[in-house]
Formats: C-alpha cells, sequence, structure tokens
C-alpha cells in the first residue's frame, strides 16, 4: 500500500478534483491552508506580500504504478503551480 500526498495551489483544487474523479480516487483526506515554498513555485504564505495557500490531500492507493503516468503529467502541466506528489509506504491501515 502507499499513501500518495498530493500538494498544491488552492486555485488548481477544482481542476485536479476532476482529475482525481477521472482517475477513480475518490476517497482523500484534505488539509486546507497550508503555508509553504516549494522548489518550482512562488511562496504561498497567506500574506499581502504572498498571498494564498497550498492544499494537502493524501490518498491511500494499493499501488501506485496505474497512477503514476497521470501524476507525472499533472506534476510537469502544473509545475509553475507547485504542484507535488509524494509517494509514501503505507505499513498499516486500520
Amino acid at each position: 500500500m502507499k499513501l500518495l500526498m498530493l500538494v498544491f495551489d488552492a486555485a488548481l483544487e477544482d481542476v485536479v478534483q476532476v482529475r482525481l474523479r477521472q482517475l477513480g480516487l475518490e476517497h482523500w483526506t484534505k488539509l486546507e491552508r497550508a503555508l509553504g515554498r516549494g522548489s518550482r513555485s512562488q511562496p504561498l504564505l497567506n500574506t499581502h506580500i504572498w498571498p494564498g495557500y497550498h492544499v494537502v490531500y493524501f490518498i491511500k492507493v494499493d499501488d501506485f504504478a496505474p497512477y503514476r503516468q497521470a501524476f507525472q503529467e499533472m506534476s510537469q502541466e502544473f509545475a509553475h503551480r507547485g504542484f507535488r506528489t509524494f509517494v509514501l509506504p503505507l505499513e498499516e491501515f486500520i
């Protein structure tokens, strides 16, 4: 099992939601208003100087392989908005 952690500019959320549904990934946990600075985008710190914030989604999948290409494509398409997918081992799901 894997835990996907998606981090992206909140302005992309509607588009990401559509893509997740197209991939059949309809179950997730969302963290709103995450602040930070990535290597490929401007900081999103919800201030007057750095407005905006990130959204973080956690998604459990049995195998990442069927989704790899789709997430790589989203990463490239939305690189300027800081879209990142982190793939973490998920040891147990209770």
